[in-house]
């Protein structure tokens, strides 16, 4: 404990001598050079330094700072490119309904689909209608027809209403009869309902009884379907729907409005997500590397030690992974100077101006318009394992020892927005 309180002092110390010119000048220094974000640029030369990086690393995850991030989403699809062809990472795992994406893959690799339908009809939106997306959609495609998938599927238990609610009954209707368990219709009319009209459970909150009753259906069903069945992709259903429960209980009992006030309820979802990313990758794919798609508040870890606001109390998907994967797992956070950002639901406007001191700020002026920061190989002393302020999150000013919450930082001098397709490249 000593040790760390020295080391501690020692790197306040290295920060209050440090001017903003040594700061410029360790950029420079240590962050490598990314010479494009465009995904059809296939010569990897500039993302090289990443096999050595990542060569003991069974897990990635890829943030955003916000949905409406266009450049990030182009920068992300051209690292998921390398990840596949030079580093054989072979699953893509995408912020969005387990349940869902794995109905999706199956018809996907039975050729019944193209990836722009599969993906659209499990994967929000808020991505699958973004102009920079589309070319990851297309590079899934194109995988297919070279024999070399890259496996697509989902850790969220949030439910979307992209495919027919009678599709997702006849899976769990089916898997229920295929296991000789009771038909559901009858006996378990709120599960049905819920099926067949997953919205209406979240407009109008139930009595206590009732949200005894409706947790109780889908938690049942959820754990015979797991108890009968060694198919592991029959468990994602089960596991499904036991994490969609506990999503429920979430919408109907927290405050989002103060949820500071209930900080246990509130991180019920990130702690669904982590726990589904350490069975995909310890029982469903354990022996295959992993891709993660996300934002960087649930792929990143340590929130408790940004400095101020309700933040700290975050418990991300990212921390649980962390805990059981430990080096293995290896986050990347992007995060932006200034420029615009825009989701596919609202207009492009320009992102709040950066902190001053935040360093972002003290980034741009190094010249690059993209970099990358591995901050495992920075020792404790370094300026970035105490608070400094960035906008890592949201483009929010926060201040934190960022070096300690993720392990690189991929930086985008000038961020360009999320265009919906129809809009066209504005």
């Amino acid at each position: 404990m000593k040790i760390k309180h020295i080391v501690f002092l020692l790197a306040i110390i290295v920060k209050v001598t440090v001017s903003q010119a040594q700061i410029v000048d360790f950029f420079k220094k240590n962050a490598y050079t990314i010479d494009t974000i465009d995904p059809d640029v296939i010569n990897f030369d500039d993302l090289s330094f990443l096999k050595e990086t990542l060569k003991d690393v069974d897990m990635i995850m890829l943030g955003e700072q916000s949905h409406g991030d266009g450049a990030t989403f182009l920068a992300k699809t051209r690292l998921i490119k390398f990840l596949h062809e030079e580093l054989d990472f072979k699953i893509i795992a995408f912020e969005s309904s387990m349940f869902d994406g794995e109905r999706e893959w199956k018809r996907f690799l039975a050729r019944e689909t193209a990836a722009v339908e599969a993906l659209s009809r499990f994967i929000f939106p808020v991505w699958t209608q973004s102009r920079q997306f589309q070319p990851l959609m297309e590079y899934i495609d194109q995988c297919r027809e070279n024999g070399d998938h890259l496996r697509f599927c989902g850790f969220d238990a949030q439910p979307n209403n992209m495919a027919s609610a009678d599709e997702r009954f006849a899976v769990i209707e089916q898997l229920i009869s295929t296991h000789a368990l009771e038909v559901i219709r009858d006996s378990h009319p709120y599960l049905f309902n819920l099926f067949f009209n997953p919205g209406v459970l979240f407009r109008s909150k139930p009595d206590s009884l009732q949200q005894n009753l409706i947790l109780k259906q889908i938690r049942d069903v959820g754990k015979l379907i797991i108890q009968t069945t060694d198919n592991v992709q029959e468990i994602v259903a089960g596991r499904a729907l036991l994490g969609f429960a506990e999503i429920m209980y979430m919408f109907w009992n927290a405050d989002f409005q103060h949820p500071e006030s209930c900080v246990d309820v509130m991180n019920i979802r990130d702690r669904i997500m982590g726990e589904n990313l350490i069975w995909l990758k310890e029982t469903y794919f354990s022996d295959e590397k992993i891709i993660v798609w996300g934002a960087n508040s649930h792929l990143n870890y340590n929130r408790h030690l940004i400095e101020q606001g309700s933040e700290i109390q975050m418990i991300p998907a990212a921390q649980y992974v962390k805990n059981r994967l430990g080096d293995r797992l290896y986050t990347v956070a992007f995060t932006s100077f200034d420029g615009q950002a825009g989701t596919v639901f609202r207009p492009a406007d320009a992102v709040p101006p950066a902190n001053p001191k935040a360093l972002e700020t003290e980034w741009a002026g190094c010249g690059d318009d993209f970099a990358f920061l591995d901050c495992r190989v920075l020792p404790l002393t370094n300026w970035l394992h105490i608070p400094q302020w960035g906008r890592l999150y949201g483009y929010g000013d926060f201040k934190a020892p960022w070096a300690a919450m993720t392990d690189g930082i991929f930086f985008i001098k000038s961020m360009k927005p999320s265009v919906r397709i129809e809009k066209g490249i504005e």
